[in-house]
């Protein structure tokens, strides 16, 4: 991390010193240019900050301009407070990016930090469109299958959150092998995490387990980042040891999981979801598993999410 910032750093003066032609660049600029100013002495939070600030002043000179708008509320999401109950930047963020949105519906960019401004259970269901509308943008690229379980895992889409991630675990596959890789990026143990998380929610056990054991015999490569790599690839097996002391009778059957996947296709995802979080819950209160796994709660995002 910090030879990347080392990086940023230089490459931040250098760009300072080009002498931009037009406002609006070296509005940009000034903006990277606070993010790594003073980086050895400034803690990561105040340069975002900075950053943000920065950004808030060029988005007040050039409010018209559609880049300058998303990395502004990009930014807003970055420095929300983790204590903030009313979410309010988030919220000024959608403010910001639903409009684009409706105007550039094909944006990648738009869908996916639309997600993150709603990744949160009080919010998520704001989000829910772009999350189904992310994975049709960008249907070869892995990121873009995974990006919207954040927001049906909030919501307890259980088969949503599956399916999206095995998408994206396929698409990762597809893509190491056209490259001719020996592995797949680190970012698909990610998914495989979620794909697990997903599977336990509706107590699949079994299937689940043999979740984990495909991952464990992937192999990762074009990893800049061992942390972020160990992470995502060590944290579903732990899930899914931890025993499970629910009676038999607690599991839903075939036929009753069936007859919630039908009714959810005439009532929708708000009564699916309901549902789902009612058997989270008796789950959680049944079994070993810590809170922080149980119901609407996500897995711990990584760095890369």
């Amino acid at each position: 991390m910090g030879e990347n910032l080392r990086h940023g750093a230089a490459a931040a003066v250098v760009a300072l010193a080009l002498s931009a032609p037009t406002a609006r660049e070296r509005g940009f600029l000034a903006a990277a240019g606070a993010l790594y100013r003073d980086y050895e002495t400034t803690s990561n939070p105040r340069r975002l900050q900075a950053y943000s600030d920065t950004l808030a002043r060029l988005y007040r000179d050039f409010a018209a301009d559609p880049e300058v708008a998303i990395y502004y509320a990009l930014s807003l999401v970055a420095t929300a407070s983790p204590t903030d109950t009313t979410f309010t930047r988030q919220r000024q963020a959608a403010a910001i990016l639903n409009p684009l949105f409706r105007r550039f519906p094909t944006h990648p960019g738009l869908a996916h930090y639309i997600i993150h401004a709603n990744d949160s259970p009080q919010l998520a269901s704001l989000g829910l469109d772009a999350a189904r509308r992310y994975a049709q943008i960008a249907p070869s690229a892995p990121h873009a299958q995974h990006m919207p379980s954040h927001i049906f895992i909030r919501l307890g889409l259980w088969d949503e959150t599956i399916a999206a991630n095995q998408r994206s675990l396929d698409a990762g596959i597809e893509y190491a092998r056209a490259q001719h890789l020996k592995g797949v990026a680190p970012e698909q143990f990610h998914a495989l995490d979620y794909m697990v998380y997903g599977y336990l929610q509706e107590g699949r056990d079994s299937v689940a387990r043999r979740t984990v054991a495909q991952g464990l015999a992937l192999n990762a490569v074009l990893s800049t980042d061992a942390l972020v790599a160990n992470y995502n690839r060590g944290s579903a097996p732990p899930g899914v040891a931890i025993p499970s002391r629910r009676a038999s009778r607690s599991r839903p059957s075939r036929q009753s999981k069936r007859r919630s996947r039908d009714s959810r296709a005439t009532t929708g995802p708000a009564s699916s979801a309901s549902r789902s979080r009612r058997w989270s819950r008796g789950r959680c209160s049944r079994t070993a598993i810590p809170p922080a796994r149980c119901g609407r709660q996500r897995p711990r995002p990584t760095a890369r999410t």
